[in-house]
């Protein structure tokens, strides 16, 4: 017998055995803090934060749910992010009703997804999700901080394995390499590591952003920052630098720390400021890259953002890779949101990792 059932903490051991008997490195953590401590849980528009479908008492397929803000100019709606998607091997026949379940609109203005896995996108594009993002989101833009350590990766996909003082030698001669990509400040603003999201400078960004902002842009209040970036702030898996401009917040970038076996890099999860200002950005961006050499990652990655921006990003991350797929999928409910996404998608300040849980996991 086939059960749907909402995502709970009495599923929470089921949902993480299937979640990671799959091949994902989705933790427990995780599913408990992004979905069942989403703080937009209590304000009644819905009380999802996933849908499990169980057969014959075994969860055989998850998919999770976030709740977010969205503002359309200084209008404020709600978004429906989805998020971890797992499915056990032989139990294709329940992907209509897990979907289905999860797709059906309770209040919110648009149902959206940030994935890297061209499975996944199948699966939504099937679901009705057949608007995608734009450009930028099929492309990854990085920076190569340790050309040897990529040149060993290179070679050891090939079963090839380089001496350590080869790899060190050529990371020497990156490092002068690099110096061609030097690049200086834009801005008089002054760069500061942000080591915990502090209530009031972070509250006043916000309603200053929102008070000029012309599109679409996914909410960063302090509450928010907190419930994705807190914990990982204080372990270090994420990294703040701000930008301030007469002790006042204009700007800021957070990194999320990537590691495995073989490689450790950089990735921004979010990266905004006032204005949507370009050269404030900039700097934030070199600011990435500075920190992000001080550690032993060989590079730093950013996916996403609007296509105005990328001028400045590929003056800061000049080299390019194609993605395995358009990372960004959605369904609109909401007229004006729609409007906005497809008719003035650079207005806003959508696109990016924050826009999807692809900011923390």
């Amino acid at each position: 017998m086939i059960q749907t059932r909402t995502f709970s903490v009495e599923s929470l051991s089921d949902v993480t055995c299937l979640v990671q008997n799959s091949g994902l490195s989705t933790t427990a953590d995780y599913l408990r803090s992004h979905l069942l401590m989403n703080p937009y849980l209590s304000e009644g528009t819905s009380s999802v934060s996933g849908i499990a479908i169980y057969e014959d008492e075994k969860c055989v397929a998850f998919q999770g749910v976030a709740l977010k803000r969205i503002y359309v100019g200084q209008t404020q709606k709600s978004g429906c992010e989805l998020t971890v998607l797992a499915i056990e091997k032989g139990h294709a026949h329940v992907i209509g009703d897990l979907i289905t379940a999860v797709m059906r609109p309770q209040g919110q203005a648009v149902c959206y997804a940030n994935t890297c896995m061209p499975q996944t996108v199948r699966l939504l594009k099937v679901a009705g999700m057949k608007y995608a993002g734009p450009p930028s989101c099929e492309m990854i833009r990085f920076y190569i901080l340790k050309w040897g350590v990529l040149q060993g990766l290179l070679f050891a996909k090939r079963g090839i394995k380089l001496p350590s003082l080869l790899i060190s030698s050529v990371n020497g001669l990156g490092r002068m390499l690099n110096v061609l990509f030097y690049r200086g400040d834009r801005t008089k603003t002054v760069s500061e590591r942000v080591p915990r999201i502090d209530d009031a400078p972070f509250k006043r960004f916000w309603h200053e952003y929102v008070a000029g902002n012309a599109g679409v842009v996914t909410s960063r209040s302090p509450e928010e920052l907190q419930w994705l970036f807190g914990e990982g702030l204080a372990t270090g898996r994420f990294v703040m630098i701000a930008r301030k401009r007469d002790e006042r917040l204009v700007g800021y970038v957070i990194l999320k720390q990537h590691a495995s076996e073989s490689e450790f890099r950089w990735m921004v999860a979010d990266w905004i400021a006032l204005d949507n200002d370009p050269d404030v950005l900039h700097d934030l961006l070199l600011d990435a890259r500075r920190f992000a050499a001080t550690t032993e990652a060989f590079c730093l990655e950013l996916t996403g953002f609007p296509m105005v921006i990328q001028p400045t990003v590929k003056a800061c991350l000049p080299f390019a890779r194609k993605a395995l797929c358009n990372t960004f999928l959605y369904k609109p409910y909401d007229d004006s949101l729609k409007e906005a996404l497809q008719q003035t998608p650079d207005k806003g300040w959508f696109w990016g990792p924050m826009d999807g849980d692809r900011c923390v996991n």
